[in-house]
This record gives C-alpha cells, structure tokens and sequence, in this order.
C-alpha cells in the first residue's frame, strides 16, 4: 500500500471517528468525545498533513502534529476562546486546558505514525 493512500485511511478512518464522537451520546460518551476525541483528532492532523506533505519524513509530520496539537493546548490555557467566540471554533480548538489531552495528542500521533510505517513481508516460493 502506498504512503498516500495510508494517509489517506488514517484521515478518513480519524474524521469519521471524530464526526461519531460529536453525536454519539451512548454509555462511555464523554470519555469518546473528550480523551477519544482528542487521540483521533491528532491522528486526523497527522494524516492531513501527511497528505499535503507526502515526502516529508514521517518524524517531521508528527513533530508538526504534535507542535499545532501543543499551540492549541495552549490557546485554551491563555483562555484565548471565549464563551462568544462561534461554536465550531469551541468544537475545533476547545475551550478548556487540560494537560492530559496532551498525552491523548501524543497517542494519536504515535498510532498515526505508525499506521503510516510500510510493513514488508518476506514471501517464500515454498
């Protein structure tokens, strides 16, 4: 499987997770939209910028990953989202500092990255 096509799946796969985690209100919801969220989010970002940034070694797209991950993490610590400010923004970058949506992000880009790594197998003629 090529590269772009990875990435491809990793985006696709992360925002149908994410669009589930804004309208599923079953059993475990909260923990899905928040910390879920989050993790699928990142791995989103990753796959985006996969996509827009193919030849770029798979370390430099998850340290960018994690540095607008962190950027956002920070706008909610700076309470730069107010209670006016549009309801999409609140949905894209939060409202609310929490340093454990910071590991969630780290999950994320890490399963992306590795999701993105080729897997060689050997084949025998036996």
């Amino acid at each position: 499987m090529s590269s772009r096509t990875r990435l491809a799946l990793i985006a696709a796969v992360s925002l149908a997770v994410c669009l589930f985690a804004l309208v599923y209100r079953g059993p475990g919801w909260q923990l899905l939209r928040h910390t879920g969220g989050d993790v699928f989010a990142a791995a989103l970002l990753y796959g985006l910028i996969g996509l827009a940034r193919a030849r770029w070694p798979r370390a430099r797209r998850a340290a960018l990953t994690g540095a607008i991950a962190a950027a956002i993490e920070l706008t909610q610590l700076l309470d730069v989202v107010g209670p006016e400010t549009p309801r999409v923004v609140h949905v894209v970058l939060g409202a609310t500092f929490d340093p454990l949506d910071l590991v969630a992000y780290a999950v994320g880009i890490a399963v992306a990255a590795a999701l993105d790594t080729p897997v060689c197998t050997a084949h025998s003629d036996a």
